[in-house]
């Protein structure tokens, strides 16, 4: 009780004020903990990804019993704290200190996962006193040299609404990576300075098909309109003259002309 009491008065109270910092308050009015939200106000892109990330660190905006009635994959599964470093190990304990766990909790699981975290919490305390801490549990690597003093959202006494949820949220996805870099690219609408692409110069007409000038240099050849249109009216007169022969016509015209023959004096 004695460390829960000094941890309460100093150190823990402190290091939630300092989370919440980094934290929107607006949980329960739709308020979002995109990494984009938070680098527009103000924090480093890599500070932003863990907060984003780290849904843990979401409880600090919290109402206590708002935690109790979460579904125990929410804090199981997705708000785990075993890569929480001191400083947010301390504000997260601190919060859910308040959390009445019995309440629907009929596995203990909700329980289970408060004791891990109050383990965490004095073992790290207690490296720190015996100045065994490492770097990364003192300081996660994601804040570099980033004071978590100077978090932009200076609402850090408002912990008494936060969001309530309605189901678990143990498979929700995983916010992606975000770039600082955002480049926006317009295309302008239609004007006298930009006019549609139909009607400028880097629209190309249809050419019509004009003949060579040099193509009356060329000689005849097989390949030529001219030998082809040839042959082909050749054989058109003899098809005509290969289809006329044996015809009722033909042989008319045979016929009479023999009897005339037949008719005329021999000279």
């Amino acid at each position: 009780r004695a460390f829960v009491d000094e941890e309460v008065s100093g150190p823990a109270s402190e290091a939630l004020a300092l989370i919440r910092g980094l934290v929107p308050s607006d949980l329960s009015s739709g308020g979002s903990v995109s990494v984009e939200r938070l680098v527009d106000a103000g924090l480093p892109v890599k500070v932003a990804h863990r907060v984003s990330r780290t849904r843990a660190l979401w409880l600090t905006r919290v109402h206590p019993d708002e935690i109790a009635k979460m579904h125990a994959s929410d804090l199981v599964n997705t708000r785990a704290t075993v890569t929480l470093d001191l400083v947010e190990a301390r504000a997260v304990w601190r919060q859910c200190l308040r959390v009445n766990f019995a309440e629907n909790d009929t596995d203990g699981r909700k329980r289970a996962w408060f004791e891990e975290l109050e383990r965490r919490v004095r073992t790290l305390v207690s490296k720190e006193a015996e100045g065994d801490l490492s770097p990364k549990d003192a300081c996660h690597p994601a804040y570099d040299k980033f004071r978590r003093e100077s978090g932009p959202f200076s609402d850090v006494t408002s912990p008494e609404k936060g969001f309530a949820p309605t189901k678990s949220g143990a498979y929700l996805p995983t916010p992606q990576p975000y770039s600082a870099k955002r480049t926006v690219v317009r295309t302008p609408a239609p004007s006298e300075e930009f006019p549609p692409f139909s009607e400028t110069a880097q629209a190309t007409p249809m050419c019509p098909q004009q003949p060579h000038e040099e193509a009356e240099d060329f000689p005849a050849t097989l390949e030529s309109p001219e030998v082809i249109k040839a042959a082909v009216e050749e054989a058109d007169v003899e098809n005509r003259r290969r289809s006329s022969v044996g015809s009722a016509a033909t042989m008319a015209f045979v016929e009479a002309t023999l009897r005339e023959d037949d008719a005329m004096a021999p000279p």
